[in-house]
This record gives structure tokens, C-alpha cells and sequence, in this order.
């Protein structure tokens, strides 16, 4: 909106000064918290994160005041779910061995005490 009042040059840190002081700092640290969000789920999951500032502007009546808030959305990638294999039979049941695969027999074998270790002789 434009109007014939003269603008004056704004300092180049003029969003940052009222992002820092609006609700006591509460802005700044839900972006300091969203931005370590985004990093660590990043960097787990490899996958892209976002964080959005959404600031709104309310008059607050007349001469020049106005009412803001701010809110800090951050989406993050969701976890990978864990999955697991498991096998049909013929009637349509799961198993978590495959009920078409033969058996081995397998035992347990017990261990017999070996004789001492002999000394290894080189020959030339």
C-alpha cells in the first residue's frame, strides 16, 4: 500500500530486532528448537525437513499500533517403520518360517577337549 508519507530507511536488521524481542524471545527459541528439530531428523533419515516463520500483523485500533503473532511450524520426515518377513501356507496363514521350506536337522554338536597345542618346527 502506498501513501505520500516519505519513507524512512529501515536498519537492515529490522525483521531480526522485533523476531528477537516479540513475546519475550519466544519466536527466536521455537526457531532455535524447530531448526535443531530439522537438523537431527535430517540427518537421521536423510530425507528433507522444513520450517516455516508465519508472522501475522492485527491493527490494534487506530494510530499505528499493531497486535503480531508469530508461529514456528516445523515438518519433519516421518521414522522409517520397521517391517518383517513372514510366510503363507497353503491355507493362507502367516508363519515366521517359510512352511514350505524342508527342515534341516540340525543339533548341537558337544565339544571334546583338544590335545595341547605342539610347537610349529620350520624347516629350511
Amino acid at each position: 500500500m502506498k501513501d505520500s508519507v516519505p519513507t524512512v530507511p529501515m536498519p537492515s536488521n529490522a525483521f531480526m530486532t522485533v523476531i528477537q524481542h516479540h513475546a519475550g524471545g519466544e519466536a527466536c527459541q521455537k526457531l532455535t528448537e524447530g531448526m535443531q528439530e530439522c537438523v537431527e531428523a535430517v540427518q537421521k533419515s536423510g530425507k528433507p525437513a522444513t520450517m516455516v516463520l508465519k508472522v501475522k500483523f492485527l491493527p490494534a485500533g487506530r494510530g499505528g499500533a499493531f497486535i503480531i503473532a508469530a508461529d514456528v511450524d516445523t515438518k519433519l520426515p516421518a521414522p522409517e517403520k520397521q517391517t518383517s518377513i513372514w510366510f503363507a501356507d497353503d491355507a493362507f496363514r502367516l508363519h515366521r518360517e517359510d512352511p514350505h521350506q524342508h527342515q534341516l536337522p540340525l543339533r548341537t554338536v558337544e565339544q571334546t577337549p583338544t590335545a595341547a597345542p605342539q610347537e610349529v618346527r620350520k624347516v629350511s
